[in-house]
């Protein structure tokens, strides 16, 4: 059966694939190599697919305005991660109910205390994306994607494997982007019909004078 991304504009699909094909993929191991040194971390955690991507200079600056900690800041959104992750919260919940329906600016103090509680127990979890936002990578947007620098370079993981990440993951980045590639994308032109040849009607060999 055909994906979303299968089924979308042709002009959209090669948008998208354009991106992707403008950043650089290299061995996971090639990156945790070089964040380890830096770092000085034997341990480094990775994404699960063994590939990533080195973002360009062009995309770079676009992407880090999408970068966001998965553990949200309002108090109305860190209810509803609570209840995802399955974390329990407690007295905290009837607090954040009374702040989510005041005005949040006078008590940002508390929501951060609250935050940092339900962030340290979600790394206590073992989520395995709770463990790669402790080594530094954040949540590009609401694409699934994760992003960390690396050696003053953007790198992108995924963490999963065995479906299609242009519908999950590198369609969602280019529209989160705002590119109008697609739009802008002359058509292919169809090629011009053969023009049958005609055939020559043969001339009488003219007579040599003798």
């Amino acid at each position: 059966m055909a994906t979303d991304f299968e089924k979308a504009d042709p002009a959209l699909q090669k948008a998208v694939r354009s991106l992707v094909d403008g950043f650089a993929s290299i061995p996971g191991e090639w990156a945790k190599a070089v964040a380890e040194k830096i770092d000085n971390d034997e341990c480094y955690a990775m994404p699960m697919w063994g590939t990533v991507f080195v973002v360009n200079n062009m995309d770079k600056g676009n992407i880090e305005k999408l970068l966001t900690h998965p553990v949200p800041e309002e108090a109305a959104d860190l209810i509803e991660f609570a209840e995802e992750h399955r974390i329990e919260i407690e007295e905290n919940e009837m607090k954040l109910l009374a702040l989510a329906a005041s005005d949040a600016e006078d008590h940002e103090d508390e929501i951060r205390r609250i935050r940092s509680q339900i962030q340290d127990a979600w790394q206590e979890s073992g989520d395995e994306i709770a463990t790669l936002t402790s080594f530094g990578w954040q949540i590009v947007g609401s694409t699934g994607i994760l992003a960390r620098e690396i050696d003053d370079h953007l790198v992108l993981g995924i963490n999963g494997c065995g479906y299609d990440f242009y519908e999950a993951h590198w369609m969602p980045l280019y529209l989160a982007l705002g590119y109008s590639w697609h739009k802008h994308d002359e058509p292919t032109p169809a090629p011009k019909p053969k023009r049958k040849k005609s055939k020559a009607k043969s001339k009488p060999a003219k007579r040599k004078a003798g």
